[in-house]
C-alpha cells in the first residue's frame, strides 16, 4: 500500500503463449577435414621457404629446404667408407684363396685358413655396416627436403629463414588443412 492507505497500480501484462526463437552464442574452434602439422624430421638451418602463407598446396609439393651441406658431407664420406670396405673385402677374398690352395697341400695349417675365413666374413660385415650407414645417411639428407603430406592450405610460419629447427621443435614449421570441409568444436554446458 502506498502512504494514505490508497493501493498503487502495477501495469499489467497478459502473457500470451507463442513460439520463439532463442540465439546463444559460443566461442568455437574452426578446422578443416583434415589438419597436419608439418615438423622437420632432423635439425637443420631453414633455408628456403618455397610457398606463401595460405597457399594452396598440393601433396608431394616442396614446403621448406633445410641446409643441406654438412649431410652431402657425410654422404660423400659414408661412400667412401663403403669403398674402402669393398677393398678389405676383396683383400680378404684374395688372402682366403690364397692360402686354400697351401692347406689342401699342407704347406700351411688349417688355423689360417679358417683365420683368412673369419677375417673375410668380418670384412663381408664391415660392408654390410657401411653400406647401411650409406643408406641411413642418404635417408636424412631427403629429410632436408620438407614435401606436402597432403592437399591443402598452408598455415602461419612461425620460423623463418635462417631459423634453427628439429623434430622436438615446440610448434610446427606451419600446418597444411583440407578445407574442403570445415567443421566448428564447441563446447556446451549439460544444461
Amino acid at each position: 500500500q502506498a502512504a494514505g492507505g490508497m493501493v498503487k497500480e502495477y501495469n499489467v501484462m497478459a502473457v500470451a503463449h507463442e513460439s520463439t526463437t532463442l540465439f546463444t552464442d559460443y566461442p568455437a574452434l574452426l578446422k578443416g577435414r583434415q589438419t597436419v602439422d608439418i615438423r622437420p624430421k632432423i635439425a637443420g638451418y631453414i633455408e628456403q621457404i618455397l610457398v606463401d602463407e595460405g597457399a594452396q598446396v598440393k601433396k608431394g609439393q616442396l614446403l621448406f629446404r633445410l641446409n643441406d651441406k654438412d649431410l652431402q658431407a657425410a654422404v660423400r664420406s659414408a661412400e667412401a667408407q663403403v669403398m674402402v670396405a669393398e677393398a678389405d673385402v676383396n683383400s680378404a677374398k684374395i688372402a682366403f684363396e690364397k692360402t686354400k690352395p697351401l692347406v689342401e697341400k699342407s704347406i700351411v695349417s688349417p688355423f689360417d685358413l679358417e683365420t683368412a675365413s673369419s677375417v673375410l666374413k668380418a670384412k663381408e660385415a664391415q660392408l654390410v655396416q657401411a653400406k647401411a650407414n650409406l643408406e641411413n645417411v642418404k635417408e636424412n639428407l631427403q629429410y632436408t627436403r620438407i614435401l606436402s603430406p597432403a592437399d591443402g592450405k598452408i598455415g602461419i610460419f612461425p620460423y623463418r629463414i635462417g631459423s634453427l629447427v628439429n623434430s622436438g621443435i615446440a610448434e610446427p614449421l606451419t600446418t597444411v588443412s583440407n578445407t574442403s570441409n570445415v567443421h566448428a568444436y564447441f563446447s556446451l554446458n549439460e544444461k
